[in-house]
């Protein structure tokens, strides 16, 4: 994949050293976007995991072990529920915002983790995100008289 951005990249007359400087602040801006999510995910998951062993699990865990629960669309089915989401809105405050933490936590907590965008992916955004950036160079150039 490298090389093919790197002759693309040569295509375009952008340097790689661009290319690749763009590409680590779109990956940090990825990880950045989700730290919040992946941060409360892995607090639900600590408090139900039965190990510390188990804590690698956080990203999906609590739908393998509460399928039922988060299929049924039912949060009483998950012991202690209330509690939890009572307990992380004291460390997140933002999840009691509107209303019941218990149930916005419930919702958040059904959706399934995103993982971050492939690396390919990535490479391929960083080449249009420096492409657009060289269109408004151009744009944005003015001839300076002399």
């Amino acid at each position: 994949m490298r090389a093919e951005i790197k002759k693309q990249a040569k295509k375009l007359g952008i340097p790689l050293d661009v290319v690749a400087d763009t590409y680590r602040e779109l990956r940090a801006y990825e990880r950045q976007a989700r730290d919040w999510e992946w941060t409360i995910r892995r607090r639900v998951w600590e408090m139900y995991s039965y190990s510390p062993e188990s804590n690698e699990f956080w990203r999906h865990g609590m739908h393998v072990r509460y399928a039922r629960a988060f299929g049924e669309g039912d949060r009483t089915l998950i012991p202690r529920w209330d509690e939890t989401a009572d307990e992380l809105a004291m460390e997140f405050p933002e999840l009691a915002v509107d209303g019941d933490p218990a149930e916005r936590l419930f919702e958040f907590i059904a959706r399934r983790y995103e993982p971050l965008p492939t690396a390919e992916d990535t490479w391929k955004q960083a080449v249009d995100v420096c492409l657009e950036r060289v269109a408004e160079w151009a744009v944005d150039a003015e001839p300076v008289p002399f």
